[in-house]
């Protein structure tokens, strides 16, 4: 075991030892960075140099800060585009399709509408077929009372001959009768 006087000076050198390695390369970095004019060298060359040199590392350091956000910016920039071209979109089909229902109903609506006042007026269809009908009938009585006549009159002449003959009685031709539903006008 160690006694405690060797202990605290072993632990006092070594701070030592540390606090000289740390001055050792303090010094070191100032005086890489500064250097020395001597009486035959230009000041003010140097400083410009030592300027100029610090101002490109300045940018370069500035630049290569700037591209890196610039990416991480462009990569956060597309996933928020993403994520707004699909809540868009979303709502975009929802809109499509609640107008769709809403004009689908607005025809059904104007459809129903048509039908309830859709009112088939065949009151005149009706009299024209009916006078048409009557027209024919009249036609058909007509000519029954001329055959009627004509057999008449036939049968007076007939009673006054001497000699009985057979009446010659007109018979319609019944190529010339008119069929139901014929307009006798030739009107359709």
């Amino acid at each position: 075991m160690n006694s405690r006087k060797t202990r605290h000076k072993k632990k006092k050198s070594v701070i030592k030892n540390k606090f000289l390695i740390g001055t050792l390369l303090l010094s070191i970095g100032i005086g890489s960075s500064i250097n020395v004019a001597f009486a035959d060298q230009d000041i003010e060359a140097m400083l410009l140099n030592w300027f100029d040199k610090q101002r490109n590392q300045s940018i370069e350091k500035i630049e290569s800060a700037i591209m890196s956000e610039k990416e991480l910016q462009m990569q956060r920039l597309k996933e928020e585009l993403q994520i707004e071209i699909a809540k868009a979109e979303k709502e975009l089909n929802q809109f499509t399709d609640k107008e769709k229902k809403a004009r689908q109903q607005e025809l059904k609506k104007y459809t129903n509408q048509l039908i309830k006042d859709f009112d088939v007026d065949d009151k005149a269809e009706k009299e024209r077929i009916n006078a048409e009908l009557n027209a024919i009938v009249e036609k058909a009585r007509s000519e029954m009372d001329n055959i009627n006549d004509s057999s008449t009159k036939a049968s007076t002449a007939s009673e006054t001959l001497e000699t009985p003959t057979a009446p010659e009685i007109e018979t319609p031709d019944s190529n010339n009768l008119p069929i139901a539903g014929d307009n006798p006008d030739g009107n359709e």
